[in-house]
């Protein structure tokens, strides 16, 4: 298997110009770096006429390896986010499709950033292109360009949470794969920021990543030891561009703070503001169409300040989905589960991951449910080496990790021991809230399949990491909140915990330690309905329950009302069954007749397979 890079390099481009692409690739192939201490990824944003392979002909001719990414989602906020995804290098570089790298780039940066580990983003001079003439007036704007060859030649670093010398543009930016998984967690708000083809001038989405960085304990630098050429099209430095660019870039501004948490200046702040940048201005270069630029994009910070999005109205362009895991071992629980999802959600996309790779039975019923399959075996082997760490075997159950990995944005994950009696689109929402999202949560009756007694005397976890507790065969939850690799990364660390694990609940323990212990928003539909007093959240039923609570025909009843619940799951029951025991000395199988209707539903499937149960 071939080594990991100690740095992947990404260009992400939308409809870029070929002769400039090519010098900017060429620049890359130059590169001192060993060829194999680097991989250059180039990411094909919605570009109009796809980018081919054929762009690779000079790195390929030195030995460099290359990946070509499409990424159908236009906007640079969406073609970052597929960058940090396809990244596995411990140090990751974003190069803009108009620039030229120095030859010693990646070589001096890998340098940097090694000797000093408290630096979490890395960048250097931006100089522009010798051919490139810049208006008198733009001058003492030029920074906005990506210009940056005024900072001088000593190394400026500083902890960046409002902007400063020391943060990079994302021009030539290194940084460390760490930040990755922040900006992946602020995937709600990417419609707010950066560009989207032709069609608007909004921007920074690279800030999300810089203003973050205290948060992990870095700083952001300078350093002119790194140096670029900036062929900026001509076109862009005319006012009518330049004057929309200042607005984005206002506009910008002000949707950062909002998203990042910052207070918002008060009118009165923000006029003196604009006085004192037009006055300063007009002292440098009294030219009225620079004081105009000025002015325009302070007018961009009032206009969204009035009129944006508020962080809870972002528009649905995200693709959702909905993953189950199975094989061909549970192919009757399958056909039952897909008969029934397609019923309460005919048209939702559906993905099977793979528990093994005998799964050719269920691969034939692909057309008929319209669902495909996400057969990634590395990311499987890389669940095998974590299940393999905490069981001392591989454990089918840990696949469901890819689903973070996966071709959909936001999805939700379902056992494929369940009947599905509702429809699912409402969970979607609840991801403008929350990162992940649960069936059941907070119960004391359910902490004793994840954690252990001695878990609360050990004090690794807070009380309420403990109580959280969930039970993890729904989930909602974002595309990159959790990294296999990570995972993988810090396995020893985790293992640690194992002693205290309910490992006997197969993943359930290793996903609440992840959930809990890295700082993201969670809650179940339990907690939501009962303690958020949100009665139109519909609940998970277990097939066990009590015939009070859950009547033959699969309704429940609660507060003494009958109603639909989300879905009915026959957890714990399979494996007692196939064993021949039965579940706590019940012979019975609950709500066998409900079952036996979803599984022989579908009249396809019994001239498929010629089955019937």
């Amino acid at each position: 298997m071939a080594k990991t890079p100690d740095i992947d390099v990404f260009l992400c481009a939308h409809d870029p110009r070929p002769d400039i692409l090519a010098i900017t690739i060429a620049s890359i192939a130059r590169q001192t770096l060993s060829k194999e201490r680097y991989r250059f990824t180039l990411i094909d944003n919605a570009s109009i006429v796809p980018i081919e392979p054929s762009v690779f002909a000079s790195l390929e001719s030195v030995g460099v390896e290359c990946r070509l990414v499409r990424e159908p989602i236009l906007g640079n906020a969406y073609a970052r986010a597929r960058a940090f995804r396809e990244a596995s290098a411990q140090y990751i570089a974003f190069i803009d499709d108009d620039n030229e790298l120095d030859r010693d780039y990646l070589a001096q940066g890998l340098e940097i950033m090694s000797n000093d580990q408290s630096i979490g983003c890395l960048g250097g001079k931006l100089v522009r292109a010798p051919y490139l003439k810049v208006p008198t007036w733009l001058e003492p704007l030029r920074s906005y360009m990506a210009i940056r060859d005024y900072l001088g030649d000593v190394a400026i670093i500083g902890s960046i949470l409002n902007g400063g010398l020391a943060e990079p543009p994302s021009a030539g930016m290194i940084l460390r794969s760490e930040l990755g998984e922040l900006y992946l967690r602020m995937e709600r708000f990417f419609p707010l920021l950066g560009r989207r083809g032709r069609r608007g001038l909004r921007s920074m989405e690279d800030n999300l990543i810089t203003r973050q960085a205290a948060s992990l304990g870095f700083v952001c630098a300078y350093d002119p030891r790194l140096r670029l050429v900036h062929h900026i099209d001509q076109a862009r430095l005319r006012f009518g561009y330049v004057t929309r660019l200042l607005y984005g870039q206002g506009a910008s501004e002000t949707a950062l703070s909002r998203i990042l948490g910052r207070k918002l200046e008060g009118w009165q702040h923000r006029l003196r503001a604009l006085l004192n940048d037009v006055i300063g201005m007009a002292a440098r270069q009294p030219d009225p169409r620079t004081l105009a630029c000025v002015a325009i994009r302070h007018l961009g910070m009032a206009v969204e300040r009035i009129f944006g999005q508020r962080v809870s109205g972002i528009p649905r362009t995200l693709r959702r989905g909905v993953y189950f895991l199975a094989n061909d071992a549970v192919f009757d629980q399958a056909v039952a589960f897909l008969n029934s999802f397609r019923q309460s959600n005919p048209d939702l996309d559906l993905c099977l991951i793979p528990f093994r790779s005998d799964i050719e039975r269920l691969r034939r019923l692909g057309p008929i449910f319209k669902f495909s399959i996400f057969d990634e075996w590395e990311l499987f082997r890389l669940t095998d080496i974590v299940s393999s760490k905490l069981h001392g075997n591989p454990v089918g159950e840990y696949r469901k990790l890819a689903a973070w990995h996966g071709p959909f944005e936001r999805f939700i994950y379902v056992d494929v021991d369940t009947i599905v009696l509702s429809n699912f689109d409402f969970a979607f929402d609840l991801l403008d809230r929350y990162d992940f999202i649960v069936s059941h949560s907070n119960m004391d009756e359910i902490r004793k399949f994840v954690w252990k007694d001695s878990i609360v005397r050990s004090g690794l976890l807070s009380k309420s990491q403990i109580a959280y507790s969930a039970n993890t065969g729904f989930i909602v939850s974002s595309k990159g909140l959790l990294s296999i690799r990570k995972i993988v990364g810090h396995i020893d660390r985790i293992a640690r915990f194992a002693p205290y694990m309910e490992l006997s609940s197969r993943e359930q323990p290793l996903l609440n330690y992840l959930i809990v212990t890295g700082g993201m928003r969670r809650t179940s539909l339990h907690v939501l309905r009962w303690q958020k007093r949100m009665p139109g959240i519909p609940q998970e039923a277990w097939a066990g329950a009590e015939a009070s609570v859950l009547r033959p025909d699969g309704m429940t009843v609660l507060d003494g009302k009958e109603e639909r619940p989300l879905l009915i799951h026959w957890a714990g029951f399979w494996s007692a069954w196939r064993l021949g025991y039965g579940w706590n000395g019940r012979k019975e199988f609950p709500l066998k007749e409900l079952w036996l209707r979803y599984r022989n539903l579908n009249k396809e499937i019994e001239k498929f397979d010629g089955s019937r149960l």
